[in-house]
């Protein structure tokens, strides 16, 4: 018993310092909560080395992927004039990468649970930008419209009112994956979930004012519907989490050519490094459309499609969208382990957390 009540105190302790972390992200992207977050998270994967029993990833690309990771962050800061505050703020930001290990630790332990509290952080932030942004372009009250993402020199005309934008957050890919398929897969509560992806999609169209984002979404919900009810038969809905399955003049921003930037800006190794995600979310698309499925691959394959198709347009590697990353990697992770037999690794030395 006492055993038990350690373990879930481990995993609460872990799980409420990565809300934390998101949390921070949302409600203000600047370079002290970018340090912040990275201390956070070195702290984190310090516990996580010393647990006694821990959950390892079963495959091995992800630690090729994180080492060759922080080799571009070290080539990117050697052969750079700009000052370390700035390179920290912009490429610093890969130390969340390392979030993959307490996240994947939560995820296979508590993931519904983790995940429904992930998306009310999500939508209270939601709430507040959308707050702020009706008070700056329609009551003319500014109340922080710059500090929580708003340009006030990006702005575009709806229905003949010039409205000026704000930025979304790196948690919109999960945010309307989780309502859909909340929509999708729940009898009770389906209006508010309906609701949910209504906002999104509005929030979307009138504040962040992106028409890809907009096509992103709609993508993503095309192919959720086609795997949900193409599969029904099946019994998506009842199916068990737990068990395995099987399986040239032109004027061009940084922001506009996605993961294409990675290729100018590290050359054909980097960007096959930066692509790594990519392919095994592609692969596990595949896989998974043809094979046997629960909940949680609904879920997912939701989540996959949006990544797969925003890659073309967002660069996950800008410092703004890169938590999304550790988020969607160690998701991927969780259910691609169930393939390998995932077990824990015995570390008798230096455990901090006895179980």
């Amino acid at each position: 018993m006492i055993q038990n009540n350690l373990k879930i105190n481990y995993i609460k302790f872990i799980e409420g310092i990565l809300l934390l972390i998101f949390l921070v992200l949302l409600v203000h992207f600047g370079q002290f909560t970018v340090i912040l977050s990275s201390i956070a998270t070195v702290f984190l994967l310090i516990l996580y080395l010393n647990k006694k029993n821990r959950r390892i990833l079963s495959s091995k690309w992800e630690y090729v992927y994180i080492f060759f990771l922080f080799i571009l962050f070290v080539i990117e800061s050697l052969y750079t004039s700009l000052n370390f505050n700035f390179i920290f703020y912009n490429y610093g930001i890969v130390f969340l990468i390392l979030l993959i290990f307490p996240l994947y630790e939560v995820i296979c332990t508590n993931n519904w649970d983790f995940f429904a509290k992930l998306n009310k952080i999500g939508i209270f932030v939601f709430f507040i930008k959308t707050v702020i942004w009706g008070a700056f372009n329609l009551l003319n009250k500014d109340l922080g419209f710059v500090g929580f993402g708003g340009r006030i020199n990006w702005a575009r005309s709806i229905l003949g009112h010039t409205f000026f934008r704000m930025n979304g957050t790196f948690l919109d890919s999960f945010l309307f994956s989780y309502a859909l398929f909340k929509c999708l897969t729940t009898d009770n509560q389906k209006k508010k979930n309906e609701f949910l992806v209504e906002v999104i999609f509005l929030f979307s169209i009138f504040i962040y004012q992106s028409r890809a984002q907009i096509i992103y979404y709609l993508i993503s919900l095309l192919v959720g519907c086609l795997f949900f009810y193409s599969k029904k038969s099946n019994s998506v809905v009842n199916a068990d989490d737990s068990n395995p399955i099987l399986f040239n003049n032109t004027r061009l921003y940084l922001s506009d050519v996605g993961i294409l930037m990675q290729l100018y800006q590290f050359g054909i190794l980097g960007f096959i490094i930066d692509i790594m995600p990519l392919i095994k979310g592609l692969n596990y698309f595949v896989t998974i459309w043809l094979k046997d499925f629960s909940k949680f691959d609904l879920f997912l394959i939701i989540f996959t499609a949006y990544v797969l198709v925003s890659y073309s347009n967002f660069n996950p590697y800008l410092n703004i969208n890169f938590p999304i990353l550790p988020l969607y990697i160690s998701t991927l992770l969780y259910r691609t382990s169930i393939y390998f037999n995932d077990t824990y690794i015995e570390n008798s030395n230096h455990v901090l957390f006895n179980e």
